[in-house]
């Protein structure tokens, strides 16, 4: 028996026009991070207790199958804009985009439809310098499709796969207020957007007939060193404040902005031989005057 080496992954992305239909219209290839896609089909079955077996199960049933599973990566410009569209973008319905993903290991390749984002997370560390997004998938159905050819990484920026440098946590001022103060010295941070799918029943094929997007709420922290205490004292008054993301390379430049954010924790840490340290624990109000809770500009530096 031959292993198989993991660094035969790949992923492919498609942009579905119609949910769970494969659209074909232009591949954008991810990197993908370890084992950092773990999307599978998943079957829910039902188990009659009829007991007419004595002690040994009886016949299942197949009540539904859908696909689900996450996926991580570090974040170059070639694909940073869809991923933010992908797992934060509502249409003029609210409904939340979709993607077909083609993923090819080192036996075969598969095909999974209909992938909306329940939960898009984004994650840096000062100590490590990653920055990455990570995004819980549910989608549709899963099929088995012919091995395909991967591009070099020297290809163009438009379709991913690309020789260049992945956008860092240390890239850029990091966190900043909306007009321009920082918050602090920022060690680590974390931001999720939940969108809150409702997961169809299945149809007459046993596959889910709908993935909806409902509320959207948006949580996060900041870890930052205890230098003074005017943030934490917006949690003590009931005051809400504001957030830009920045980061900033050689090739792009990403900006997210929550213009209103309400803290829910402070907690405060560190012996008295250790560094004091500031966690502020939100979550993001919509904006009736901007008429938005979070949004986000990339473009090129």
């Amino acid at each position: 028996m031959v292993a198989i080496s993991g660094a035969l992954k790949h992923l492919r992305l498609d942009k579905e026009t119609d949910w769970g239909t494969w659209a074909g219209s232009g591949y954008l290839y991810i990197p993908v991070l370890g084992d950092g896609y773990t999307v599978k089909g998943k079957n829910v079955v039902y188990d009659p207790e009829t007991g007419i077996f004595g002690y040994r199960r009886g016949p299942f049933g197949l009540v539904t199958k859908d696909v689900s599973g996450e996926l991580k990566c570090l974040l170059q410009l070639g694909y940073v804009e869809q991923l933010l569209d992908w797992g934060i973008k509502r249409g003029a319905t609210y409904e939340a985009e979709s993607y077909s993903a083609e993923f090819r290991d080192g036996v075969t390749a598969f095909r999974h439809t209909g992938l909306r984002v329940n939960t898009f997370t984004l994650a840096g560390s000062a100590d490590s310098g990653e920055l990455a997004a990570t995004l819980a998938l549910v989608g549709k159905a899963e099929s088995i499709i012919s091995t395909f050819d991967v591009p070099s990484v020297t290809g163009v920026v438009s379709t991913g796969y690309v020789d260049e440098d992945f956008i860092i946590f240390q890239d850029g001022d990091s966190l900043e207020l909306p007009d321009g103060s920082a918050v602090g010295t920022i060690t680590a941070f974390s931001l999720q957007v939940a969108n809150n799918l409702t997961i169809g029943p299945a149809g007459s094929d046993n596959t889910i007939i709908y993935a909806g997007a409902n509320r959207q709420v948006i949580t996060g922290s900041i870890n930052l060193l205890y230098e003074n205490d005017t943030e934490a004292a917006k949690l003590r008054n009931f005051t809400t404040s504001s957030l830009d993301l920045n980061f900033l390379s050689a090739a792009v430049d990403v900006q997210i902005t929550l213009p209103k954010i309400v803290y829910s924790e402070a907690p405060r840490e560190g012996a008295p031989s250790a560094t004091q340290m500031l966690t502020l624990n939100f979550e993001a109000e919509y904006d009736s005057t901007l008429e938005y809770a979070i949004t986000y500009t990339v473009g090129a530096a």
